[in-house]
């Protein structure tokens, strides 16, 4: 346990350091740059601006859905909005419906339940921790960000890890 607690502090201590360095060799530029783009933004006076437009697309995005709310619209439904709707769910539940944002949430919601699972028999739980810690980082990240093209990267990824599950199993 102690040895846990040695390699856990100096992770830290290592996160710390690294972080201090590359922020030590961004050119200062970048810095006055950055920090002038984060106060303009918290100055806009829209909701919609502050948010780059998303919640106008997102209203639109809702609009087209409600044409047809069971089985959703198509695949190209970006001419309709104008761009893509930059959250995943939303895009999921304009293209495919109701039923397919169901099926979408039914496969997300297997994954975790299926790492959690693999976490209670003790085995590779680092594995599962770093999978589990990712998988639900990118459901969050769905929110904002339109992630088809990181499916499929993904669902490999997923599939490696099932696999894994069913040497542990066989072992």
């Amino acid at each position: 346990m102690q040895n846990k607690n040695k390699n856990l502090l100096l992770f830290i201590i290592f996160l710390v350091i690294s972080s201090i360095g590359i922020y030590k060799t961004i050119p200062e530029t970048t810095v006055s740059g950055l920090e002038t783009n984060i106060v303009s933004r918290y100055q806009h006076s829209s909701l919609d601006e502050y948010s780059s437009g998303r919640l106008g697309l997102w209203k639109k995005g809702l609009e087209i859905y409600v044409q047809n709310p069971l089985l959703g619209i198509s695949e190209d439904f970006t001419s309709l909005v104008g761009s893509n709707t930059h959250n995943t769910y939303l895009e999921v539940l304009i293209s495919k419906g109701l039923i397919g944002l169901i099926f979408f949430m039914l496969i997300l919601v297997f994954l975790v339940k299926k790492t959690l699972y693999l976490l209670s028999s003790k085995k590779n739980e680092l594995l599962y921790y770093g999978y589990l810690s990712g998988l639900l980082s990118f459901m969050i990240s769905m929110l904002a960000l339109n992630m088809f093209s990181a499916y499929y990267f993904f669902f490999v990824t997923s599939s490696i890890v099932l696999k894994e599950n069913l040497k542990i199993t066989d072992d």
